[in-house]
């Protein structure tokens, strides 16, 4: 079990790393394209955004890998195009706020676009709110992971932690609970470490 276990980690980081830099990427673009454009850019964004929030995100998710095909690429992409919302709306926000300051309205005047004020701007104040959601929608990416192999839409040969969640579960019809708890173990330790870091960032001990 342990050997297995090993085995699945490198799955199951490279689908947290991709995803949830993927996300980030979708969510964070058109948050900020939203907020400084305004207009009928972001009321586009907002209508797509709750569009996509109003469906059950477990129906998103199974409806986009049943689409794309079962495997480890669809798993990346169903969950960066189920999960974007959240960040894209946190980023529209600060970027609204941001179009009201002094400096962008001088770089505006002076004919500064949309991507240079998302770069030079808008990126650096963004900073903490993204690696604390990085970290956060890493570990939230693996969970997903997990699920959806119960669900057989993840990959059925690369091993991953889902995928051993999912071959101990059937053992507990036997009456055989141990190597689930075994497998899970991982999970749940990177799930508190996770938590821990996203805490230290959001409230670092400078800012107290």
């Amino acid at each position: 079990l342990g050997a297995r276990v090993l085995q699945g980690t490198r799955v199951s980081l490279l689908v947290g790393v991709v995803a949830s830099l993927l996300t980030l990427a979708l969510g964070g673009l058109l948050g900020g394209l939203a907020g400084l454009r305004g207009g009928w850019v972001d009321r586009l964004v907002i209508a797509l955004t709750d569009a996509v929030a109003a469906i059950p995100p477990l129906i998103t998710l199974l409806g986009f890998c049943l689409v794309l095909g079962p495997g480890v690429s669809s798993v990346i992409l169903a969950i960066a195009l189920s999960q974007w919302t959240g960040i894209c709306r946190s980023v529209r926000a600060e970027a609204r706020r941001l179009r009201r300051a002094d400096f962008v309205r001088a770089a505006e005047a002076m004919g500064a676009g949309w991507p240079h004020l998302l770069r030079v701007h808008l990126l650096p104040h963004l900073a903490p709110l993204l690696l604390t959601s990085a970290v956060l929608y890493f570990v939230h990416a693996i969970k997903v992971e997990a699920l959806l192999a119960f669900f057989g839409q993840s990959s059925q040969e690369l091993p991953s932690w889902g995928l051993l969640l999912a071959e101990c579960g059937s053992e507990l019809s036997r009456g055989i609970w141990w190597p689930l708890v075994g497998a899970s173990a991982p999970l749940a330790l990177l799930t508190l470490a996770a938590q821990v870091v996203a805490d230290r960032l959001a409230d670092p001990p400078g800012a107290r």
